[in-house]
């Protein structure tokens, strides 16, 4: 996986729902393309949106995991 979620939201791997949850809140506030003028902050936002989406869902979150852990050992 070239796009690390975790990284995105600033969590670890073992981040609750709600750490998670606050983490896309803030980013995403931070991140909105009609309250941040820069350049990059439409493709930030949407990255946001997708590592959330990714990791609130408890079965992508978990399939992601392994994904990554099998990546990490070849």
């Amino acid at each position: 996986m070239s796009i690390d979620s975790y990284k995105i939201l600033g969590l670890n791997k073992n981040a609750s729902k709600d750490e998670i949850k606050n983490a896309y809140r803030k980013l995403i506030l931070e991140y909105h393309p009609d309250k941040n003028i820069s350049k990059d902050s439409h493709e930030k936002f949407i990255e946001i949106q997708t590592a959330y989406e990714l990791l609130i869902n408890i079965n992508s979150k978990q399939m992601y995991d392994k994904l990554n852990d099998e990546q990490k050992i070849n």
